[in-house]
């Protein structure tokens, strides 16, 4: 499933997409630096972003957002598990 929004889609992430994810991951932390991690938030290694990503799939949804083949935004979605 694809949303197209202008130039804009935006679809789920592909598991063949993960490492060019982490990368899009690591430049939107840099960029936004003054945004993230502060006081008790704890910042996570890309690798142990990854992991969760594939150790959670049933209960986490991340979409992506691309124009053409760039990778230029996200948003995860976390389901929660009730038993």
């Amino acid at each position: 499933m694809t949303l197209d929004i202008g130039n804009i889609s935006i679809r789920p992430l592909r598991l063949t997409e993960l490492h060019r994810f982490s990368k899009l991951r690591r430049d939107i932390e840099r960029e936004a630096e003054h945004l993230v991690v502060s006081g008790g938030e704890r910042r996570e290694s890309g690798l142990r972003v990854l992991a969760r990503i594939l150790v959670s799939r049933s209960q986490l949804r991340t979409l992506l957002a691309t124009d053409g083949s760039d990778f230029v935004g996200y948003v995860s979605l976390t389901f929660a598990k009730f038993k």
